[in-house]
């Protein structure tokens, strides 16, 4: 069954705002003298004010009404390690233009790349999530030795040449492990939009598909399987038993939620319902991408879709255990002393699980658990909505066809029961 796309703005009642559902914020937009401004905000008064009172002058002046973000201290856990991240990176871009972080020419007639990039950092990048922040501001070194070209001379040409100079210096680097330049291209591309739709909407985005055919250095080879077959999967949790008791209940969360890692380590007492027999998929542990550490606890799963997932007898047992057992104060259902995880030792426990299964040449990592799960399930139900159900993928690229799906509670559960009972019966 193929669900309706969602679109991703939403009008309002109010003149110049519009709800995006992307972002899950409102924008204001407005045009003055042919030039288009725009800002996100989470409430909507925020929203109107913003395009009540602003401009271009205001803008100068750096008096602006600032974005509002969400504060919930349930969000952040550690605010400063993500600073120390991203500010540096920041400055180190300015440093390069030789010019501060703060010293904002926009509205110059000649703006330079790397200060509309520095902009763009502030006014978009720093609005996403921890990890999304890290992947993205790392990639804009790439584009480092442009920052001096002015927006109104780039051109493909430019973009062509830096590529093929940034490829050459990639093969010639013998430790390099890199395929292509295909995410940095992307990043750079959603930036040259962004600057289109907020400054200059006369701006045609430099960044084509031939650069990516010109930044191809190799195919990519993948060496892991993505999938464990269920005479594996059976394999593997007979080996977390043999490991460790704690990480076989986690490795049997994370399979039946069908998520990624960061789900089950999220996972929240007050988000497991007895009464109706369902987990809500909401919370999710972030670590950071460098140091592993815990850095976020994220209200909403990466693809923005909460979702339920039934809790099969075992599962109900374990987390009924796990939640009488809770330290004060600790919300984790699965935790260290009444911290939550680090992923180096999730990252551990899976690797000597696979060992001891005899399929660590196989497999690496944790995100098979997903993609075993999703595997078996269009087995066991031979159909994509239930694939659905139980993954919460919105794109239909991983089924059948793009579009937007309701996930369905009573489908997750027949799911579920229908993988437990295939994985009971004997080989």
């Amino acid at each position: 069954m193929k669900g309706k796309t969602i679109k991703r703005y939403k009008k309002t009642k109010h003149v110049g705002v519009r709800y995006d559902n992307w972002t899950k914020k409102f924008e204001a937009y407005k045009t003055i003298k042919g030039v288009r401004y725009s800002e996100h905000f989470v409430q909507v008064r925020d929203a109107i004010h913003w395009r009540n009172t602003f401009t271009p002058d205001s803008a100068l002046e750096g008096e602006v009404f600032p974005p509002v973000l969400s504060q919930n201290p349930m969000m952040l856990l550690n605010q400063n390690a993500m600073n120390q991240m991203v500010n540096p990176l920041m400055q180190q871009m300015m440093n390069m233009m030789g010019t501060s972080i703060t010293n904002s020419s926009f509205q110059k007639p000649q703006r330079l790349l790397g200060e509309a990039l520095s902009e763009y950092v502030e006014n978009h990048i720093m609005k996403l999530g921890h990890s999304s922040q890290q992947t993205k501001i790392s990639v804009l070194d790439f584009a480092s030795d442009l920052f001096q070209v002015s927006m109104t001379e780039i051109n493909p040409n430019i973009i062509c040449q830096h590529v093929l100079k940034q490829k050459m210096i990639a093969v010639e680097s013998l430790n390099s492990k890199r395929f292509s330049f295909d995410t940095e291209l992307k990043t750079l591309k959603a930036f040259f939009n962004w600057y289109k739709e907020k400054y200059d909407y006369t701006f045609v985005n430099p960044v084509l598909k031939t650069h990516f055919k010109d930044g191809r250095i190799k195919e990519r080879t993948h060496d892991k399987e993505k999938k464990l077959s269920p005479a594996e999967i059976k394999k593997l949790f007979r080996a977390f038993k043999k490991l460790d008791e704690f990480w076989y209940e986690f490795a049997l969360a994370h399979f039946y939620f069908a998520g990624r890692v960061q789900e089950p380590a999220g996972l929240q007492d007050y988000s497991v319902d007895f009464e109706s027999g369902y987990v809500t998929i909401r919370d999710v542990l972030l670590w950071d991408r460098n140091t592993r550490e815990v850095v976020e606890l994220k209200r909403i799963p990466k693809n923005g879709d909460i979702r339920p997932c039934f809790m099969t007898d075992e599962l109900r047992a374990i987390f009924k255990k796990r939640i009488e057992n809770l330290p004060k104060g600790c919300h984790f259902v699965f935790h260290t002393n009444g911290h939550p995880l680090k992923y180096r030792d999730i990252q551990y426990a899976y690797e000597k699980a696979l060992k001891i299964a005899g399929l660590g040449d196989k497999f690496s990592g944790t995100h098979f658990m997903r993609h075993s799960m999703a595997t078996i399930t269009r087995k066991v139900m031979k159909s994509v909505d239930a694939v659905m159900s139980v993954t919460g993928h919105k794109d239909a690229k991983v089924a059948q066809d793009y579009g937007a799906v309701d996930l369905d509670a009573e489908l997750n559960r027949e799911s579920v029961e229908k993988v437990r009972d295939f994985l009971s019966k004997d080989d």
